[in-house]
């Protein structure tokens, strides 16, 4: 599949929501501002993934059990059998 990362934002319905690179060793996830911040080092469909996960729940379910569920689907949804490393 050869979705790109902002395809995905609108296919999972996050339209006003925005990917941004930064230099930050990792990811964040900003419900309030509706971004989404990668490392350069990080910026890859898995890791998009797992922050997209965090945009479509709220903040409560950091990394819980609901989390890993919605963050399973989207592996499923958008990777490759192969890819597949979630």
């Amino acid at each position: 599949m050869n979705t790109t990362f902002k395809e995905i934002l609108l296919k999972e319905g996050l339209k006003d929501w925005e990917i941004r690179k930064t230099h930050s060793g990792g990811g964040l996830c900003l419900h309030f501002t509706k971004k989404i911040w990668i490392d350069g080092e990080h910026w890859n469909l898995p890791f998009l993934l797992h922050e997209v996960a965090h945009a479509l729940l709220p903040r409560k379910h950091y990394h819980d059990a609901i989390w890993g569920d919605k963050y399973t689907m989207l592996c499923e949804k958008y990777l490759t059998r192969e890819a597949l490393k979630c």
